[in-house]
């Protein structure tokens, strides 16, 4: 059994690791908001988002777009299998299945949706260093085909910037400075 020193001061510990990481991870004076802070997993819940998978038409052009918004897939990665998976620098792995593939291994009922003008059920977001890095993305992807969702924005006195173009599968994606804010 645990005594009540030995609990308050695990969790005087986990609420000093918490606020640390908490303050660690913002640059501005505005005090941590819930969203900031990183929450220890819940018994029997999730530990986290692993996994985020798109299904696409075509991959080498749904590649195309995810590598000029930044991501560094490497460009001779095999689509020829119907799906592609990409490890993020922040561990997150990022999948990319085609419609085909989806039907075949896991739902041969799927069929996708949308109406063109990015009505998906998927919204992404990335983070970039700078305001500035927010408008020349969206700039870059609209000037390469990409259309134009959210023109880039500042909000709250100038401590977010934020953008969105549609990819070429119809999903969200958000631009946005800071990315947890």
């Amino acid at each position: 059994m645990v005594s009540t020193s030995s609990r308050r001061t695990m969790l005087l510990g986990s609420v000093g690791a918490l606020a640390t990481a908490a303050l660690a991870a913002c640059s501005s004076t505005t005090p941590p908001t819930a969203a900031d802070t990183p929450s220890p997993p819940v018994p029997g819940g999730t530990l986290g988002l692993g996994i985020v998978g798109l299904i696409v038409a075509d991959i080498p052009r749904s590649l195309e777009f995810y590598r000029r918004l930044g991501l560094a897939v490497p460009a001779d990665v095999d689509t020829s299998g119907g799906a592609v998976r990409f490890r993020m620098p922040n561990d997150t792995i990022f999948v990319w299945e085609t419609v085909e593939y989806t039907q075949a291994g896991f739902d041969s009922t799927y069929q996708p949706t949308g109406t063109g003008n990015g009505d998906r059920k998927v919204t992404l977001e990335f983070g970039f260093r700078n305001a500035d890095e927010v408008t020349a993305k969206h700039d870059e992807l609209v000037a390469a085909g990409a259309v134009s969702y959210q023109a880039p924005i500042t909000w709250s006195g100038g401590d977010i910037r934020f953008a969105m173009v549609v990819d070429p599968d119809e999903n969200k994606v958000g631009l946005r400075w800071p990315l947890a804010s």
